[in-house]
C-alpha cells in the first residue's frame, strides 16, 4: 500500500497545477498582444482628418499629410525630392525669394533654383514661359522657341525671347554649375539646301549661349551648346500643338562634376 507521508497527498491532481500555470501564461500572452493592437482613437481621427485636404476638402486645414502637385514631368520617382523650406532671402524683382547655393548638387536644391527662376520669370512679366523637369543629368529649363519669338527658320531672338532668356540668366549667375543649353525642332523637314533640322536646332541653341555671354557676362567655361533636330522629341509630332512643344530650347542646370555629355 503507497505511503501518504511520504507522498505529500494525491499524484493524480498535480496536473491542474500545470494547467493553471498554462492558462494564466496564455492569458498574459493575449492581453499583450491586445495591448499591442488597440487603436488610438485621438491619433485615429487626427489620421482620418489629415486625409480630407489631399484628397479634395478644402474646409480641412489642419492636414497631417503635405499637399502635392504630383511627380514632376517626366521625372523617376527615385528622383523626386521634398519640396525645400521657405527661405526669407528676396529676390530683386520680386516679393518672395529664395536664398540660392553656389554650388547645386542635389534633388532639394535643383527645387530651389527652379522656384527662383519661375519668380524671375514672373517679376520679368513672362509668367509661365518655361516649364521644369528633374531628370539624372539636373534641372531642364523647357522654353517653346514659339515664346522665344524665333522667327520661322530663323536663329533670331525676338524681344520677348531676350526678356525670357535674362530672367534665367539673372538665376543662373548666382549659381556655379555647367549649364547645357540644347536645340529642338518638330519633325518638319527644313527647306534651305544644305541647312536641315540640325543646323537650326544648334543655332538656335548658340543664338542663346551667346546672349547668356555677351548679354549677361556667365562664364564661357561653365556653357555649352548643342542641337538634337527633331530626333528628342517631347511628344509625337502628330499635330501642330504637339509640334510647337517640341519646337524649344532647354537650359540644362547640371549637376556640379557631370559632364556635358553624360
Amino acid at each position: 500500500m503507497r505511503d501518504r507521508r511520504r507522498g505529500g497527498g494525491d499524484d493524480s491532481q498535480r496536473w491542474l497545477t500545470t494547467y493553471s500555470d498554462l492558462v494564466t501564461l496564455l492569458l498574459a500572452f493575449f492581453v499583450l498582444l491586445f495591448s499591442m493592437s488597440e487603436l488610438d482613437a485621438a491619433k485615429f481621427e487626427q489620421l482620418v482628418a489629415g486625409l480630407e485636404a489631399p484628397f479634395g476638402n478644402p474646409g480641412q486645414v489642419d492636414s497631417v499629410l503635405a499637399e502635392s502637385d504630383g511627380l514632376l514631368d517626366g521625372v523617376p520617382p527615385e528622383l523626386v525630392a521634398p519640396a525645400p523650406a521657405t527661405t526669407t532671402t528676396t529676390m530683386a524683382g520680386t516679393d518672395e525669394g529664395v536664398e540660392l547655393p553656389e554650388l547645386v548638387l542635389t534633388p532639394d536644391q535643383l527645387l530651389i533654383v527652379q522656384d527662383a527662376i519661375a519668380q524671375s520669370l514672373s517679376a520679368s512679366g513672362h509668367q509661365g514661359a518655361a516649364s521644369f523637369r528633374i531628370t539624372q543629368r539636373g534641372l531642364v529649363v523647357s522654353v517653346a522657341t514659339d515664346d522665344l519669338r524665333f522667327e520661322s527658320g530663323s536663329s533670331r531672338l525676338g524681344e520677348s525671347g531676350v526678356e525670357i532668356v535674362g530672367a534665367i540668366a539673372e538665376v543662373l549667375s548666382r549659381i556655379e554649375n555647367a549649364v547645357q543649353v540644347e536645340g529642338h525642332t518638330d519633325d518638319v523637314p527644313f527647306g534651305r539646301p544644305g541647312f536641315d533640322n540640325w543646323d537650326l536646332s544648334a543655332e538656335r541653341a548658340l543664338a542663346v549661349l551667346h546672349l547668356l555671354v555677351d548679354g549677361h557676362e556667365l562664364d564661357q567655361d561653365r556653357l555649352g551648346a548643342v542641337g538634337y533636330g527633331e530626333h528628342r522629341p517631347l511628344v509625337e509630332n502628330t499635330d501642330s500643338d504637339a509640334r510647337a512643344l517640341n519646337r524649344r530650347v532647354e537650359l540644362v542646370v547640371l549637376y556640379q562634376g557631370v559632364d556635358f555629355d553624360e
